[in-house]
């Protein structure tokens, strides 16, 4: 490349001389910026642009996203043009090369410019997307329009391809069912996505314009009623109306089919609505950009604001900006605020608005890059999670524990299946009976806001309640903390570990099975144990005579990944990421260290300890059950022995954990009822 204070200085003053001999004209410095074409706020492609004759590009450089700086050596009389993949052809005008113009900016547009409604279409409503000719070159071109994944009803596309259209599933098809009255929670795998890809191919078969596109029936929503202006919610139940707004709001209630109807809020403030039924509802509008982020002001939230400055959430925009590795324009739907396509002052919406696109692949020194604006949007800050409208009340408080908050983004298979394979666990429906929510020893292991009330010891219990209707079991936010306080990249919480494991050598301390720990480790101060995988698994809590703890063989406690390198193993059709979080169990996991074929002797196991249940219920103690423990340590050889059967048979994976240290138990107790 050649140093431009040479070229500048030295190198044109002989040029101009050697013209002037040969009468011809003398090339001249010309400074051009050219913006390459960028979609709803993202760069397209980040390959540079091509300037022809190339031989008078003395040096071409990124300014920054869609923006290059190009120096040039050129005759003003000379003919140069300007173009980038599947973009139109500009010539850099003469009065630029004459200097008669400057600043000399030259905007590329695309060949193509795809039109239409694409993010709020509708449950079971027709699209229509155009794809304009930008140029004269693009006017002559057919467009192929190629269904990518799902089969889209009702496809029809236009001779010359310039239009296509379709019907976007319903809402039964989309959400696998009727929806629950008030806000519907909405995911990337129930909002109805489709997705077409366009290719304009030239006179040699060459691509010359490709754009994967794709058309959502609703935007997503946490379920939460604090949503953004703009966006289309959706509403569970009939005859909903709307009784208070702002002033001056237009929003109306629109019933999009049997037990459907939508809301748009127009202006940020609060709207009260109603259904049918008689049930109410406040819902909260506003905007990501303008929502003030106070809230760690004094008497608020100020811990929460504090620790969540370096969590692994709050970060992740910089740190995908900052790596080569990742295409930030990619992450944009996830890992800020907002949703692309929605005018919801979110990332998006704002770097639209502000005439800033984000770069196709990150880098060092692209996150200072960004607009101050845009630094505080592209993360996972407060809005992303609570809403741009407003935190909920104290009594609404639980509703952020719902899985479907994390959903809007971990519930994207095939690539990220986290919550598909939660919903196929037995956490999903922990506290679906009313006693697992409505007595306080049940709560604190089958509610999400129990757990980390009495075990996590986060929240305060005037505001974090359990609820009295299901609200999804053991959600995400028991063993994720999302406020900064989880270790690692997983935000896995680290509670307090219970008594029995304080002081033993086992992989079960360490992440990620801490967290589950409290709720499957036997209390010692109950006269039956509420829990018992992990007393079996490390071979410890057995009572036996009165003063003699049982310590028995447990090499399952030295596994590494403690309890998910077992149920961690299990498959999830579809999923790319997130399987583990079914907490299956691969049958063949056991193949690495037992010879098959294991002799499986579950069933025995469990016919004994029934078997001795039934000789102890003869002897005056009642049948263990989950349900019948109180407080206070058995006292007497027997009921000793009815807790060691416990161990054993209120542990459906007894005979996984570990069997001989579980018919060891069985050994016991039976010696202690002859």
């Amino acid at each position: 490349m050649l140093d431009r204070e040479l070229w500048s200085t030295r190198l044109i003053p002989i040029a101009v001389v050697l013209a002037a001999a040969c009468d011809q004209e003398a090339p001249v410095l010309v400074r051009v910026e050219i913006v390459t074409p960028a979609e709803r706020g993202i760069e397209v492609d980040d390959a540079p642009p091509v300037l022809k004759p190339a031989e008078a590009v003395l040096d071409l450089a990124r300014l920054g996203p869609t923006r290059w700086g190009a120096l040039l050596a050129v005759r003003p009389s000379a003919v140069v043009t300007v173009a980038a993949a599947g973009t139109c052809v500009e010539s850099v005008p003469s009065e630029v090369l004459t200097g008669q113009r400057s600043p000399a900016r030259i905007v590329l547009d695309p060949l193509f410019s795809i039109d239409g409604e694409r993010d709020q279409v509708g449950f079971g409503r027709r699209f229509t997307v155009e794809a304009k000719p930008m140029c004269p070159e693009a006017e002559r071109e057919a467009v192929e329009w190629r269904v990518v994944g799902d089969e889209i009803a009702g496809l029809a596309v236009a001779a010359d391809g310039r239009t296509v259209s379709g019907t976007m599933p319903s809402f039964e098809e989309a959400t696998g069912g009727s929806a629950s009255p008030g806000i519907v929670p909405i995911s990337p795998r129930t909002r109805g996505t489709r997705a077409l890809r366009a290719r304009v191919l030239g006179a040699d078969g060459g691509v010359l314009f490709e754009r994967e596109i794709s058309i959502h029936a609703a935007a997503r929503a946490t379920g939460l009623p604090s949503v953004a202006i703009g966006a289309r919610t959706y509403l569970g139940g009939e005859g909903w109306s709307v009784l208070r707004g702002p002033l001056e709001t237009h929003a109306i209630i629109e019933p999009r089919g049997a037990g459907i109807s939508t809301f748009v809020p127009d202006l940020a403030g609060r709207y009260v609505l109603a259904d049918g039924a008689g049930g109410g509802l406040a819902i909260a509008a506003g905007s990501h950009a303008a929502t003030p982020l106070d809230c760690g002001r004094r008497g608020c939230h100020r811990v929460a604001a504090s620790t969540i400055r370096s969590s692994a959430m709050t970060t992740v925009g910089a740190r995908f900006f900052e790596s080569a590795a990742y295409a930030p324009a990619c992450a944009l739907s996830c890992h800020a605020a907002g949703e692309p396509g929605v005018s919801d002052g979110g990332a998006v919406d704002t770097a639209i608005a502000l005439g800033w696109s984000f770069p196709a692949r990150g880098g060092e020194g692209a996150w200072d890059a960004l607009p101050r604006e845009l630094r505080r949007l592209a993360g996972v800050g407060c809005t992303a999670c609570h809403g741009p409208g407003a935190i909920p009340p104290p009594s609404a408080s639980t509703r952020i524990l719902r899985s479907d908050v994390c959903a809007v983004c971990h519930d994207a298979p095939p690539r990220y299946g986290h919550v598909l394979a939660w919903r196929a666990s037995r956490l999903s429906r922990a506290d679906e009976t009313a006693g697992s929510r409505e007595r306080p020893e049940c709560a604190r292991c089958h509610t999400t806001a129990g757990f980390l009330l009495s075990v996590a010891g986060t929240g305060r219990s005037d505001v974090l309640a359990p609820p009295a209707e299901p609200a999804g079991g053991i959600t995400c936010a028991a063993c994720h903390a999302s406020h900064g306080h989880g270790s690692g990249v997983r935000l896995l919480r680290r509670p307090p570990l219970p008594a029995l494991v304080a002081n033993v050598a086992t992989m079960l301390v360490e992440d990620p099975s801490r967290t589950c720990l409290p709720c499957h480790t036997p209390d010692p101060d109950r006269d039956l144990p509420t829990a018992s995988a992990v007393a079996l698994l490390i071979g410890r809590g057995g009572l036996g005579q009165a003063g003699e703890g049982l310590v028995l063989d447990a090499p399952h406690a030295r596994l590494e990944r403690g309890c998910l390198a077992c149920h961690g193993t299990g498959a999830v059709g579809g999923v790319e990421r997130g399987a583990g979080h079914a907490f299956l169990v691969d049958p063949g996991v056991c193949d690495a260290c037992h010879e098959r074929p294991i002799a499986d002797r579950s069933a025995e196991l469990a016919a004994r300890a029934t078997d001795l249940a039934g000789t102890l219920a003869r002897r005056g103690l009642a049948r263990p059950t989950l349900a019948s423990s109180l407080a206070g340590a058995p006292t007497t050889d027997l009921a000793r022995a009815r807790y060691d059967v416990a161990l054993v048979l209120l542990d459906r994976g007894a005979w996984a954990h570990a069997g001989p240290a579980a018919f060891a138990l069985l050994d016991r107790a039976e010696a202690l009822t002859h």
